[in-house]
């Protein structure tokens, strides 16, 4: 790939993709129990079940927060509908900026516990992140989902073993463990 003279090469290099996570005790949890089989995906209806409040990554601020807005671009193959309910529904929870004295960053499970999201849209690879005996995840099918993909800019021929290394087998298969897409 082309690199406009900044760096030696540009190549694709891994992907990665959204997810729903909730509190194992919440109404997310309760909910996706009892939803049956329908015309749209379950993790979709989910999303659009009344009065549950989704969370969000902060659109322009941080990518994830672009992704689930494309991601609710990709409901209106069910109903056109679907986007402007899911836009309503959703806030921007995290990733925004952070200013002020003693301000901090919020985290995705942060947000979950005390109880400002239902559930919460996050990349795949944050899996780990979320102890199963208190969370749970539910994943979106590829051919439904947004595909984020990652390259990599080699900048000097020192770094050239190590962008080896990032593209051979063994450092996929540690990036899949993690979640993410070779």
């Amino acid at each position: 790939m082309k690199c406009d003279g900044i760096g030696l090469s540009v190549s694709p290099w891994i992907g990665n993709a959204l997810m729903l996570v909730f509190p194992r005790r919440g109404p997310a949890a309760r909910r996706v129990d009892e939803l049956s089989r329908g015309e749209s995906p379950l993790w979709l209806r989910l999303l659009l079940t009344a009065g549950l409040r989704i969370g969000t990554s902060t659109p322009h601020a941080d990518p994830a927060g672009d992704y689930a807005q494309k991601l609710f671009d990709l409901t209106s193959r069910w109903g056109r509908q679907f986007l402007s309910i899911l836009r309503a529904k959703s806030r921007a929870l995290v990733g925004g900026e952070v200013s002020g004295k003693g301000a901090k960053t919020v985290t995705v499970k942060e947000v979950l516990l005390s109880r400002k999201a239902d559930v919460f849209l996050s990349y795949t690879s944050n899996a780990g992140n979320y102890p199963a005996e208190s969370f749970r995840t539910l994943q979106i099918p590829t051919d439904e989902n947004v595909d984020a993909r990652y390259g990599m800019l080699l900048m000097t021929s020192r770094a050239a073993p190590l962008s080896r290394w990032l593209e051979s087998q063994e450092a996929l298969r540690l990036m899949a463990e993690a979640g993410f897409r070779a």
